[in-house]
């Protein structure tokens, strides 16, 4: 388990403080994977070389399995940092070694007789699907592959957390899914607690069991994906579910709908019609799996004038709420806000 409690890290520009990270309160269970996005100059590589102790935090603690790495001395820091697992946005391979030789290497350093340490570099090999290319080097290999052999590198020392620092923010689409399978997967065979930092909204979707919005050096929005994702009307929440454009000069009051398990894959406009006898309009709507629940995410346009009468926009809300939605009526610049935070979030630089 990874416990982060209170971390502060300021730095000293001249006689200017720059506060980087601002009271961060993060604990991520054994074997989730957890994901914090946010955009550059959030904090994410300040949090990352903090969560190493590469940077010692200005007050707080980080602890790994119990051990507090924010007050260890440097030897029993080094056998901590040995429990932490790091993959980088780019693999930072040696050029000069052979595909075995790089995953072998930190074993190397720690002293590992070259027995041991080819054989269990060979068997990291075959988890990430290399087992062919041990006599490769870097320059012969696709960029997947020179990070799956960063990820084999990563796991030399058996660690028991995963830190993914953008690691497939330099890959194609295609490529980029087949790293988070492989991650997804070796967090679920190995049982390691995965943390990645991205600032790309598929990363989260495709692996993510929890997350966390950096934001200016604060976890502003955080939790299970499910729950965020249900959080209706928060950022993490329009991010996760959007809302595809929408023409919004029809007339009639905007009702946004989220369902989700059982409820997602009822037609929520027949449920209405049913319900209330009116017609709704359907104007926008997306249905995403996150964490292995179903979510369906519309924007409904109630008949004109149905604020004026007993089965109108509060009965309808009313109604939906008791019967396992969330729904909220919407302003048009509350919608185009959220769909603007989509975008922003779905690709934050």
């Amino acid at each position: 388990m990874i416990s982060i409690r209170d971390l502060r890290k300021v730095y000293r520009q001249g006689e200017r403080e720059v506060v980087a990270l601002d009271g961060i309160d993060l604990t991520v269970p054994t074997g989730a994977v957890h994901g914090i996005i946010g955009h550059s100059g959030a904090g994410k590589s300040t949090l990352v070389r903090c969560l190493t102790l590469l940077d010692r935090p200005t007050s707080g603690s980080v602890s790994i399995d119990g051990s507090d790495l924010s007050t260890a001395a440097d030897r029993d820091l080094l056998q901590a940092r040995r429990r932490i697992g790091m993959v980088f946005q780019h693999a930072n391979l040696l050029d000069s070694r052979t595909v075995l030789g790089n995953v072998a290497y930190p074993l190397e350093v720690t002293g590992q007789d070259k027995a041991a340490r080819t054989a269990r570099a060979r068997e990291l090999l075959g988890l990430v699907g290399l087992e062919d290319y041990e006599s490769s080097y870097p320059s012969q290999l696709s960029g997947g592959q020179r990070q799956r052999v960063g990820i084999a590198r990563a796991l030399a020392s058996d660690p028991r957390v995963l830190l993914c620092d953008e690691p497939t923010s330099a890959l194609d689409p295609a490529t980029t899914d087949g790293i988070l399978e492989l991650i997804r997967d070796l967090s679920d065979r190995l049982g390691l607690t995965v943390v990645v930092i991205t600032h790309e909204m598929h990363v989260v979707k495709k692996i993510c069991t929890s997350v966390s919005l950096l934001d200016r050096g604060r976890i502003v929005e955080g939790g299970a994906l499910t729950e965020v994702a249900s959080d209706l009307g928060s950022r993490l929440s329009a991010a996760l579910l959007p809302l595809p454009e929408a023409a919004l000069d029809t007339a009639g009051s905007l009702v946004e709908v989220l369902g989700h398990g059982p409820a997602a894959d009822v037609p929520v406009s027949a449920v209405i019609k049913d319900r209330f006898g009116h017609g709704v309009r359907v104007l926008a709507g997306s249905v995403e799996d996150l964490a292995g629940v179903r979510f369906a995410h519309h924007l409904l346009a109630l008949p004109d004038g149905a604020d004026d009468r007993t089965d109108g926009t509060e009965a309808v809300v009313a109604f939906l709420e008791q019967n396992g939605y969330r729904a909220a009526q919407r302003t048009r610049t509350q919608v185009e806000t959220a769909q603007g935070t989509a975008q922003d979030l779905g690709g934050a630089q």
